[in-house]
This record gives C-alpha cells, structure tokens and sequence, in this order.
C-alpha cells in the first residue's frame, strides 16, 4: 500500500516518515496520508506526531544523529534470566535479536551457536552453562 513511498517505513500498524527538511516533509506527510486515504484506512490522532526530532519507532529511539534502542528494552533483554527450556530461549531471541546491533554482546551468530547447543537438549531443557550466555 505504500510501495514506491521510499520515506515511509512501515512496520505492522506503525509508519514512520522520515525526512530531513521540514518542507519535504508536510509533502511526505501528506502523501502518506493521501495513501492511506485511498486504501480505507484511518489513523488515531492520539498516536500520531509530525515534525518530531526524535522518536521513538520500534523499541528504538530514533534521533538525526543516532539510532539506540530504548533504555528499558534494552535493560528488560539484559536482565533476563538465564533460560531454562528451549521455549525460553526462543523468547530470549526473539527479543535480542530484534536489537542485535545495538547490544554490545549479541553478534550474529549468537543465534546460530544456541541453536547448535540446543540440539544436545534432554527433557526440553537447554544444557548451557552461565559462560555461554555471556553473548546475550
């Protein structure tokens, strides 16, 4: 639906538009407006914002300057306890590796070791030690 709409960035039921003059933007804006006119759909005043510097779109805060996850997303995904089956360790991933680039111990082949240690599970427990679950 918003296909060739290349300053839109629609994830689910958020979409960001993101411009860097004010002026490009109030087109961008109504463009993607016009858009989603057309298709039937309609927006909640109370969740939308225009012509913010920053804002927060994906568990991320997104600012001109810097991209960072936001800090209790990101403290939530490092407090998480050490999983203890192989359904906790899917939750785990499913969170970090969502921010992988902005965890400074999550690479991307965290998800590929786990998974091979997870294939040495008894009794849909996951056999890991603290050790290996310094990448988290």
């Amino acid at each position: 639906m918003l296909d060739g709409l290349d300053f839109c960035i629609p994830y689910l039921d958020d979409i960001l538009i993101a411009t860097s003059k004010k002026e490009e933007h109030k087109w961008h804006l109504n463009k993607a407006l016009d858009r989603l006119r057309k298709h039937g759909l309609k927006l909640n005043p109370a969740k939308c914002g225009s012509g913010k510097s920053s804002v927060a779109f994906l568990e991320c805060l997104i600012a001109p300057s810097e991209m960072k996850p936001l800090s209790q997303k990101n403290q939530a995904i490092s407090d998480f306890p050490k999983p203890g089956t192989i359904t906790e360790l899917r939750r785990i991933f499913g969170k970090a590796l969502f921010l992988p680039s902005f965890h400074s111990k999550c690479s991307p082949n965290s998800l590929t070791r786990a998974t091979k240690r997870l294939q040495k599970t008894i009794n849909n427990r996951f056999l890991g030690t603290i050790a290996q679950h310094k990448y988290l």
